[in-house]
């Protein structure tokens, strides 16, 4: 019995050595291997449907991807496009070893590289901003530009030239209006085949004939083409690319409210419905109140690509010389007198004149030639401030309106107030009368510049003479109670052409 037991001992502790140095060498030949903890997670790495390795950071697995594509796209001068995504799965196990990135960068290019021969054909990717589209050569995508501009270049006098850049290869940069080729930078260029005999048939046709010559011709964005492995089927045709990259397409903007703008005309001036405009505006309705300078989201449609056209045009039209103003201080401020009349010229105008996709944008007048000159039309324009009315009196008690009074007409207005008050001119001007008037008593009758005419009644005290003239708030008379009065006060009188009007309308 106990040599049994000695001998189990001995097995026990062989048994605990065996797994301890099993431990130690583990830990020496592996040191990568870990314990896998949710404070140490490990993943599983894939490129499509093939694992490439096992990272314990996702942003290795990146990296390692990117350095991989440029490793690939330095090595063939050509960018690497694939399906390929890489994908992450964690990974259930009590221990995990993480790749090296180096390790890892060189399965995924070689990943990358077997998926990349699954794109047999070389193809050419236009990218105009977000937008992109593939052809099958240089010359589709040349046609593809000169399909853009052909609208606008129906005599076939420019084309596109496509010129390599050895900074940054198969990228252009936008159109210019020149045939210059600059050594590494890249170029998308519009230009005229013999533009020195086209200036000079021009000059000679410009002498005796309108003409229009298309100068320039390019594009508004930057365009840019790279190399690339693509699928056949992934390859559009010149017909599809150009309706694609030439057809409408509705893009928002902003419209800011101007005077007289309401959502209707609005709308009619953007070639949209009231219903639509509502649609994109939300928090707008058919009732709300807008105001200038407010900010309204429009739908304009628009190409992928804005063809800009340059053209100098000879042309003859109508014109009129500026208006010629003449001050006349004699006459009222909007008393205006036409004393010559104006007539239309002819003249022959050469301007270079600027397209948005058929849509002008700019207009320079370049030279003009008189054909028949116009006449200048020439108005006489009042200069002289209008009088203003004031009220006769400082104070006094309103009693009574102009109007029907008693079943007749009273012609004035009437202020209540003691006999002596000083009166006063309510406006500039002559005095026409100063005297007895039958059924008004004393009575002061002014002639004012604009015509019109005051009168003031019942004064106890006339302070003029006829043929005076007196300044607006100078002392002409002290009220009283004389002719026909029931009381003390002042009676006023405007008259405009000899006829009684309102005084309270034109007081100040």
């Amino acid at each position: 019995m106990k040599r049994f037991t000695s001998r189990f001992h001995k097995i026990k502790r062989s048994h605990f050595k065996a797994v301890g140095l099993t431990c130690l060498i583990s830990m020496l030949a592996f040191p990568a291997l870990s314990y896998g903890s949710k404070e140490h997670a490990f993943y599983k790495v894939f490129v499509g449907d093939k694992q490439v390795g096992v990272v314990s950071e996702k942003e290795t697995a990146l990296d390692a991807l990117q350095e991989a594509k440029y490793e690939l796209n330095s090595k063939s001068g050509q960018v690497a496009f694939t399906d390929a995504k890489v994908t992450f799965e964690k990974k259930d196990s009590l221990f995990a070893m993480s790749d090296s990135k180096d390790k890892l960068q060189e399965e995924i290019k070689n990943t990358l590289e077997d998926n990349r021969d699954q794109y047999k054909m070389m193809a050419y990717t236009i990218k105009i901003d977000d937008y992109t589209v593939t052809l099958g050569s240089k010359e589709d995508v040349v046609a593809v530009l000169e399909g853009a501009q052909s609208k606008y270049d129906k005599n076939k006098e420019f084309q596109i030239e496509l010129v390599e850049n050895n900074n940054n290869l198969g990228t252009l940069s936008p159109a210019t209006s020149k045939v210059e080729k600059k050594e590494n930078e890249a170029q998308l260029v519009s230009a005229a085949k013999d533009v020195a005999t086209q200036a000079k048939n021009t000059t000679e046709n410009k002498k005796n004939k309108n003409t229009t010559e298309v100068i320039d011709i390019g594009f508004k964005e930057d365009i840019e083409v790279v190399e690339t492995y693509t699928k056949e089927e992934e390859v559009s045709s010149v017909e599809d690319a150009i309706s694609d990259i030439t057809k409408d397409k509705e893009e928002k903007e902003i419209y800011e409210v101007e005077s007289g703008d309401c959502l209707s005309t609005i709308a009619d001036k953007n070639h949209m419905t009231t219903k639509e405009l509502l649609a994109i505006n939300k928090g707008l309705d058919d009732k709300s109140n807008i105001f200038p300078g407010d900010e309204i989201v429009i739908t304009v449609p628009k190409p992928e690509v804005s063809v800009i056209v340059k053209e100098e045009k000879v042309y003859t039209e109508s014109y009129n010389e500026e208006v010629v103003y003449i001050d006349n201080p004699n006459a009222y401020v909007g008393e205006n007198k036409v004393i010559q009349k104006g007539k239309s010229g002819k003249r022959q105008v050469t301007a270079n004149i600027s397209y948005d996709n058929g849509e002008i944008v700019n207009k320079e007048i370049i030279s003009e030639k008189i054909i028949t000159k116009a006449r200048v039309k020439k108005v006489s324009r009042g200069t002289k401030v209008r009088p203003t009315f004031i009220k006769p009196i400082s104070n006094g008690i309103f009693t009574s309106p102009f109007g029907y009074r008693w079943g007749r007409m009273h012609k004035g207005v009437d202020w209540s107030c003691p006999v002596g008050t000083a009166v006063k001119a309510s406006c500039a001007g002559r005095v026409v009368s100063a005297g007895w008037m039958n059924g008004y008593g004393y009575c002061i009758t002014i002639q004012h510049g604009d015509g019109k005419q005051t009168r003031y009644a019942h004064l106890s005290k006339i302070l003029v003479s006829t043929g005076d003239v007196v300044e607006q708030g100078s002392k002409i008379a002290l009220s009283g109670n004389t002719g026909r009065s029931t009381g003390p006060h002042l009676h006023f009188e405007i008259l405009v052409n000899g006829v009684q009007v309102n005084p309270m309308t034109y007081l100040n």
